[in-house]
């Protein structure tokens, strides 16, 4: 089920005052609730923001990030751009979304919510049904981060992109030059399951020996499972794969 919450990095650096405070706001479920339209001017805060995104209230928020203070902005200023990207795109303004995700990579190519830009980024080309994009967007996400809960729901994305179809060569191309072990595995199930999509069960078969399942994570040795399964369910003619994950509602696409 959908929390509507913000992901940030679970590593604490606790040397980081800046950063325990940033990650407990978000962290953590914050007490009370601020009925909508009832903002006084000590409300325009980063941590009131963040509040009313986190109960729903995306318009409530973008109205604070709007009128946050100058110190504010300037303590906080790559939280609050990440968090402005999220509302933005909640509030289907993807193109100051994109915007935003765009100053953040530039100004921060190798910042610490890169991979959360990138995530958001990867959810805008869904929503906009740019699904190669999104699928080649993700694969950066998960190249970006070594927390293995974040990459868990980096896969989902993944594997949503797939379900909602990419072009059967870009699997190929990107094997080629590809040399993570764990990434190369996920590319070949993305190139069965697209091999299966437009009807090549022979190639399907041949791809699917390519993967050890013993060094699969579970989430991607049960998409191998399935894969599996279809592919010998479909011997003959054209084969559809309709891989069901447990992914429901808008934030399905964050995981």
């Amino acid at each position: 089920m959908s929390t509507n919450r913000v992901i940030w990095p679970k590593v604490l650096l606790l040397n980081n005052l800046k950063n325990y405070f940033i990650i407990f706001l978000i962290t953590f479920p914050l007490l009370g609730q601020a009925r909508n339209g009832d903002y006084s001017q000590d409300s325009y805060t980063f941590k009131k923001a963040v509040k009313q995104y986190n109960i729903g209230n995306y318009e409530g928020a973008d109205k604070i990030l709007n009128n946050i203070s100058s110190s504010e902005k300037y303590y906080f200023k790559e939280e609050i751009d990440l968090l402005s990207m999220r509302v933005k795109y909640r509030l289907n303004d993807y193109r100051s979304s994109k915007e935003i995700g765009k100053s953040l990579l530039q100004d921060h190519p190798s910042g610490e919510y890169s991979t959360d830009v990138l995530i958001t980024l990867g959810d805008i080309f869904i929503a906009e049904g740019l699904y190669n994009a999104a699928f080649r967007t993700y694969l950066k996400s998960y190249k970006k981060n070594d927390n293995k809960q974040y990459k868990k729901n980096i896969v989902r994305r993944i594997f949503l992109s797939l379900q909602m179809g990419i072009s059967p060569s870009i699997p190929e191309e990107l094997l080629s030059i590809e040399i993570d072990p764990d990434l190369i595995q996920i590319l070949l199930l993305a190139k069965v399951h697209t091999e299966l999509q437009v009807g090549q069960p022979t190639k399907a078969v041949n791809s699917l020996s390519q993967i050890n399942v013993k060094d699969l994570s579970k989430i991607n040795r049960d998409y191998y499972l399935k894969l599996e399964d279809k592919l010998y369910s479909n011997t003959r003619g054209r084969a559809f794969v309709g891989v069901v994950l447990p992914l429901t509602g808008k934030d399905s696409k964050i995981g």
